[in-house]
């Protein structure tokens, strides 16, 4: 039983020892037929007819560049199993000649500047031409016939809320339209009707052109009025007779604006929405420019307050 075993064993080994050089044979002959057949090239396709490329193109006319003509490649040519051929490559056309650049004509001479126009309201003159006395906005008109000294008009701005003039300072641009006689000063009131004017009012003589005149409220005295600037309600124009004996009639005033610093208010008549034309003896709201015909107010008859669409 031992005796045959060891027989198989050795039978088995001389078979595998004559089976290993046909394994290897074979698989050195796969190989090499791999290997070969890697190495074989494959036929490349034809080479593409190259076509020629496009004519040169001619230079534009002055002022326009040249078109450019593309020349057309050839076409690829095609395998057989191999690898691709390479294309014909066209050659392009020549890009064409851009044409001189055009001269520009010379700058033309800026008109000469307009002339100033006397006490313009901020507007500027336009070049070329004289300069225009008239302002873009329109403006409130006061007319207040003077023939006495007692005479005076209120014209007046009620505040939307009452507020503290302790630091204010008012100013108000005018127009002397008319006025050999008079003067013409701010004023405000607190919410008890009590008045503090400016006690070095303007005269209307003196006055020329559009002006802005200027009253620091919070420095002036209030004397005996018993006003209280922290509740300061109204902002009034007031024109009065005194201390002249001859006077135009009417007296003419052009109101352009009133501003306060502190608080920070602004009051602009440009439009017609911003003047109440209609005498009133009580507040105007909309904080629009209204005339005070109470009569301890106004004693002058027949003023006028009006709104000008174009004024100086």
């Amino acid at each position: 039983m031992s005796s045959i075993s060891t027989r198989g064993v050795i039978s088995l080994s001389l078979f595998a020892l004559l089976a290993a050089p046909v394994a290897c044979a074979t698989a050195s002959y796969d190989y090499s037929f791999e290997e070969e057949s890697e190495r074989s090239p494959s036929m490349g396709g034809t080479s593409g007819d190259s076509r020629p490329g496009g004519n040169e193109s001619s230079a534009g006319t002055n002022n326009g560049g040249g078109n450019r003509s593309t020349g057309m490649g050839g076409t690829n040519g095609t395998t057989a199993g191999g690898r691709t051929g390479k294309g014909g490559a066209g050659m392009g056309g020549r890009s064409g000649i851009g044409g001189r650049s055009g001269t520009g004509g010379r700058s033309g001479t800026g008109g000469r500047g307009g002339g100033v126009g006397t006490g313009g309201r901020g507007s500027t003159s336009s070049a070329g031409s004289a300069g225009s006395a008239v302002g873009v906005n329109g403006c409130a008109s006061l007319s207040v016939p003077l023939t006495a000294m007692a005479d005076q008009a209120h014209f007046v701005v009620t505040l939307a809320s009452s507020a503290s003039f302790s630091g204010a300072t008012l100013s108000m641009r005018v127009y002397v339209k008319a006025g050999t006689g008079g003067t013409i000063s701010n004023y405000v009131q607190d919410s008890s009707y009590k008045l503090l004017r400016n006690s070095k009012p303007t005269k209307l003589s003196a006055a020329g052109g559009w002006q802005t005149l200027t009253w620091n409220v919070g420095t002036e005295a209030p004397g005996t009025s018993g006003i209280a600037l922290s509740t300061i309600s109204r902002i009034g124009i007031e024109i009065r007779a005194t201390p002249d004996t001859a006077w135009s009639n009417p007296t003419i005033v052009y109101v352009d604006s009133i501003s306060v610093n502190s608080p920070k208010l602004s009051f602009a008549f440009g439009a017609s929405s911003t003047v109440a034309s209609t005498p009133a003896t009580l507040d105007v709201a909309g904080q629009v420019l209204w005339q005070n015909s109470n009569a301890v107010d106004t004693t002058a008859s027949r003023a006028v307050l009006s709104w000008l669409a174009s004024c100086p």
